[in-house]
């Protein structure tokens, strides 16, 4: 059974796109987390999509 802990996420990289700033943070877990920040909307909109390695 896996065990469950709070994630300290580290960003990885960000990356500046036409569609806004995408972020890359990464957990010592191995999960990965992905944040999108789109620029059309004027204010912070966060899109997470999350994963196991």
């Amino acid at each position: 059974m896996s065990e469950h802990h709070e994630h300290d996420w580290q960003e990885i990289s960000r990356h500046r796109t036409s569609t806004g700033v995408v972020t890359y943070l990464g957990c010592a877990c191995g999960r990965w987390q992905l944040s999108l920040v789109e620029a059309s909307l004027g204010e912070s909109s966060h899109i997470y999509v999350r994963s196991q390695i």
